[in-house]
């Protein structure tokens, strides 16, 4: 007699959870930083990074890309030239990384998710900046929280796409 409202409890506790659950993942998708690799599993493995200037392939940045713990980079310096920054206007010094755009000041130290923008502090939600063979790489989520948060024009004309698959077979964009 006592186990029935322990089941009516537990069974309004399941519904409660799945109702907030759902209205989250909503509400997430909207969100211009819902982590959508969340959405990747353990087996899921990186196949190839895609890197897009101006909506055309570009294969040479785009074999420049590789994976490191499911995270995909690519080539800071040369994807910025590539979308029309200035060289000079990419500044490396003692481990950190400046950029000069039109909507202000990007700056990243390598070996950290953090990230400022005319020295507000952010953190990245995948990666972080890393150095290989003398190249800083930066993870794709950073450049597409860069986009959404200066709204630079050039950043725009850049588009990564990142390939997985799973072990069962089939392809997930993200």
């Amino acid at each position: 007699m006592k186990l029935q409202p322990m089941l009516r409890g537990a069974a309004a506790l399941f519904a409660a959870l799945c109702l907030t659950a759902g209205g989250q993942a909503a509400r997430g998708e909207e969100d211009p930083y819902f982590d959508r690799s969340a959405y990747l599993k353990p087996t899921d493995v990186f196949l190839e990074g895609e890197v897009r200037i101006d909506g055309q392939t570009d294969p040479a940045l785009s074999g420049d890309c590789f994976a490191a713990r499911n995270v995909c980079y690519l080539p800071l310096r040369r994807a910025l030239t590539a979308c029309g920054v200035a060289d000079e206007d990419i500044v490396w010094e003692d481990g950190t990384v400046s950029v000069r755009l039109s909507a202000g000041t990007l700056e990243l130290a390598v070996d950290s998710g953090v990230w400022t923008l005319n020295g507000v502090a952010r953190r990245t939600r995948n990666g972080h900046a890393r150095l290989r063979e003398n190249v800083t790489y930066i993870p794709k989520d950073m450049l597409d929280e860069w986009k959404i948060e200066t709204g630079d024009p050039q950043l725009a004309r850049l588009t990564v796409n990142a390939y997985y698959t799973t072990l069962g077979g089939g392809t997930i964009q993200y």
